[in-house]
């Protein structure tokens, strides 16, 4: 009998008894509180309503984002070096300082403002700031303890030197046969011990540099306050614009008597101070950590614009909390005297912004500088269309009997990221070059498109272990930082009312965009659709594409050099009612490889929903065309633009399908009907369709290569989570939809190839490889994705992974690429199976390919 079934339980019946009996109390408890309490304590409360969330956000959302929402928060409370650690805790007492004189005002004035019946003496100043430490202090300790936990408090040099050190003592195990001997041990657990020291001293210096400075801009909220009282608390001038914009109605913002100058009302001066130096720290912070802008295409100079750090996104977090709070604390405080609510003062001005500014989020569109398809309409270009010639050309060095080989890559955020790209690294190094050159499509959705765009990027040199150790370090880059920026500055500033502050181009989007292409090979020249369409028709990449939806039709949106356009037109009609390509809707523009990645992982709320966006300035226009662009700029008018019509919203690819594997199948069937009726000198004999998916599958299909049923007691039990009514009532149906998303996928996939396997056995062999991430039961290696007793998969969901979780994706790749003895009660049985069925088809087409062995023999770094 289990522990569970010897647990003791209360009968239902009386469970309910004590339930209905817990519930009186509480009720009874709560009237008792309302009568019991003076009714100013009510009107107070009421009052503060603003500052007391704000205060509620401030302590218990590090509670909230390590627990209830881990997957999604936790990351953010995990820094990288002691300055981000320093930078936090200076906002989280910003945070609170914003709450504590934002509530002051209203504690000393309410009596005026709202004829209350009982006044509240003044707070001293060093109350206020002992109470703003202890709001921020919450943040303070988190920040602290997960980054010292997770061993992130490691600057980049450092972390540098370690992960060297650490590498070297890998590679030493590997040649190892048996016992590791004792003195790599030792030497191991030195590297360990110096790790956890720099880490330590860097916590230590983080947190008295956040003291340090927090204290410093304490003193200069009092400097600020004394220089306002001697300058402007009797300015005659300050004194009529609060008369005029509070109607005369002064009550709580000046001091009137009779015979004497108004004077401004306690508490209100301290506020105005916080503001001005919060202010300048807000603005600091934007100069300062601002991504670098994106290269101009063709221009491939070295700008020195590089950011010397990044902040961490909770700091932007405790940026935004605190203008929020400063501005509804001011506006509650103003609106309350007319019984107006702010929350439809807020909308009104909302509504205002979008429609008379027409806001909007905007991708660009480049002009497309290929001389051979300038000023052409690259959707009736019949070249870009022939992908038995792109094809022939890339699996050229192969025998007469080709072998195709096309990359499915699902979409799961970053860890789907760095998944792909750790698989398609594996992949090669198991399979090495003539598999890497024999890939010919990669169809990627949302955060495989980003995994996709790096690995193309530094496909040439893929061989290299260095360039293969930069290619998943910029796949798994955090990206949550820029966003944050986007959010707290060019976003914010559309939300509050001044969206003529932020440029059309630029939001957390675009923050998004400027951020990946610093990781890419060559950041200061901007890779576009055009500079891969030269690659891809020379053969020397496969056809790349991103899958995207388009949001007004809910068609899906191929993203790629070449055109996908004639698959609606030779197809069924139900074809032609789902699917569009870019060249088909924008033929005569550009795309840099950065925003089509971003199109496609357009992941709810990081990055937002855009449309296409093409400026005409150029120089040498007159001096009246540059004002009537400048007009257009500045009321919101979108430009002239080819397909005006087609001027599609552009959303997550993983809405309508997050494998990429229907566009694989539809494109693939469609090739090889003209492709077998065609006399060209192309005779394909296989397709190897190898599907990249970022989670683990509990359920099995027998298109899977699997060699033997699976047993019941083989299979990974899964406890349910217990999850109450309110949770199920309110969040159950956006993780209803969330969660049969993939299990859906996978059976549709697994159905659909072995139909389409059917269809084409007697003229193409068609060979299907689902690769998962593996399941943590049998290894502590990949357990950083998985929690609690019902060992439930647990992705990060915010673009930011740990060191640990990093290390994990590698730990995983190397878990199941072993496949010389597999355990048959090896929950990762399957996986193994799988890459161990692709092994041996791979051998089989090196025995038909003589030149293979030539091309797998290359010690160096080949050029793919």
């Amino acid at each position: 009998m289990s522990q569970e079934d010897n647990t003791f339980k209360l009968p239902l019946g009386l469970t309910n008894i004590l339930r209905i009996f817990i519930w009186v109390l509480l009720i009874i408890g709560i009237l008792k509180m309302w009568l019991v309490l003076p009714r100013e304590f009510w009107q107070y409360m009421f009052f503060l309503r603003v500052p007391i969330i704000a205060a509620l956000f401030l302590v218990f959302f590090p509670l909230i984002a390590t627990t209830v929402l881990k997957s999604m928060l936790k990351n953010l409370f995990v820094l990288r070096g002691k300055w981000q650690l320093t930078f936090v805790i200076v906002g989280a007492i910003m945070g609170g300082m914003a709450i504590v004189l934002t509530a002051n005002p209203i504690l000393l004035n309410a009596k005026e403002r709202f004829l209350l019946d009982y006044d509240l003496k003044k707070i001293p100043y060093i109350w206020q700031y002992v109470s703003a430490i202890m709001l921020g202090l919450p943040t303070c300790i988190a920040v602290t303890y997960y980054s010292v936990k997770e061993k992130e408090l490691i600057g980049k040099q450092e972390r540098k030197r370690i992960d060297q050190s650490e590498e070297e003592l890998r590679q030493k195990a590997e040649k190892i046969i048996g016992k590791i001997p004792k003195e790599l041990e030792q030497e191991k657990e030195k590297v360990q011990k110096e790790e956890e020291r720099i880490i330590r001293i860097n916590a230590i210096i983080g947190v008295i540099q956040g003291i340090i400075i927090s204290v410093g801009l304490l003193f200069a909220i009092n400097l600020t306050r004394q220089w306002l009282m001697s300058n402007f608390s009797h300015f005659p001038l300050f004194i009529d614009l609060i008369q005029f914009v509070t109607k005369q109605r002064t009550n709580g913002y000046l001091i009137t008597e009779p015979g004497k100058i108004p004077e401004l009302a306690p508490g209100h001066l301290t506020t105005v101070a916080f503001g001005v130096v919060e202010l300048v720290v807000y603005l600091t912070v934007f100069f300062l950590f601002q991504p670098p802008k994106l290269p101009i295409k063709d221009d491939t100079t070295d700008y020195s614009d590089k950011r010397k750090g990044e902040a961490p996104a909770l700091l932007y977090i405790m940026l935004i909390l605190a203008v929020f709070e400063l501005l509804l604390g001011v506006l509650s405080f103003y609106f309350d005297y007319f019984r107006f609510s702010i929350f439809f003062f807020g909308l009104f001005i909302l509504i205002l912004n979008y429609s008379f500014f027409k806001v909007d989020h905007f991708y660009k569109l480049e002009s497309e500088s290929d001389s051979s398809y300038a000023g052409k309409d690259k959707s009736s270009c019949q070249e870009l269309c022939d992908f038995t010639k792109v094809l022939n050309e890339r699996l050229k060095f192969q025998s007469d009997e080709k072998t195709l080989v096309i990359i499915c890559a699902s979409g799961g955020g970053i860890q789907a990221a760095g998944w792909t790209t750790q698989v398609l690294i594996g992949l090669h190094n198991l399979l090495k070059c003539s598999f890497t050159k024999s890939i010919g499509l990669i169809s990627s959705v949302s955060g495989g498109s980003v995994g996709a765009m790096y690995y193309l990027d530094r496909l040439e040199n893929i061989g290299c272990r260095t360039e293969q150790n930069r290619l998943f370090n910029s796949s798994t880059s955090d990206s949550l930082d820029a966003t944050g920026w986007g959010l707290a500055y060019p976003d914010l500033w559309r939300l509050i009312g001044f969206p003529w502050l932020a440029p059309k181009m630029l939001d957390r989007g675009i923050a998004l965009e400027r951020d990946w292409q610093q990781e890419m090979k060559h950041p200061h020249k901007l890779t576009t659709l055009a500079t891969w369409r030269e690659k891809v028709l020379q053969g020397q990449m496969p056809i790349p594409i991103f899958n995207a939806t388009l949001v007004e039709n809910g068609k899906r949106f191929l993203i790629s050099p070449l055109n996908f356009n004639d698959i609606s037109q030779q197809m069924n009609q139900s074809s032609d009612d789902i699917v569009d390509d870019f060249n088909s809707l924008y033929g005569c523009y550009d795309l840099s490889v950065v925003t089509a990645a971003r199109l496609s992982a357009t992941f709810p709320y990081v990055s937002p929903i855009c449309r296409p966006y093409y400026d005409q300035s150029q120089p040498g226009k007159s001096l009246s065309k540059k004002l009537f662009n400048q007009l257009q700029k500045i009321l919101g008018i979108q430009p002239f633009l080819k397909n005006l019509k087609k001027n599609y919203h552009v959303a997550d690819g993983g809405y309508f399908d997050n494998s990429g594997f229907v566009t694989v199948l539809e494109w693939l069937d469609k090739w090889l009907n003209k492709q077998l009726d065609s006399s060209e000198g192309f005779h394909l004999k296989r397709v190897i369709l190898v599907q990249i998916n970022a989670f683990p599958k509990v359920n099995y299909s027998k298109t899977e290569h699997l060699s033997a049923e699976k047993k019941a007691e083989d299979l990974p039990k899964e406890k349910a989570p217990e999850k109450r009514g309110l949770f199920m009532a309110t969040i159950g149906p956006l993780l209803a939809m969330f969660k049969v998303r993939d299990p859906i996928l996978a059976q549709r996939n697994a159905t659909e190839i072995e139909i389409f396997t059917e269809r084409w056995k007697e003229k193409v062999e068609i060979n299907y490889y689902p690769i998962y991430f593996p399941q943590s039961y049998n290894s502590t290696k990949v357990s950083a994705f998985y929690e609690g007793e019902a060992n439930l998969y647990r992705p990060p969901l915010s673009w930011k992974l740990t060191q640990q979780e990093k290390q994990a994706i590698k730990d995983a790749w190397n878990m199941i690429k072993k496949t010389d003895h597999i355990d048959p009660k090896d929950p990762n049985k399957h996986i193994k199976e799988v890459i161990k069925a692709l092994q041996e088809k791979w051998e089989e087409v090196k025995q038909e390919n003589s030149g293979f062995s030539e091309i797998d023999s290359h010690k160096s770094c080949p050029r793919i």
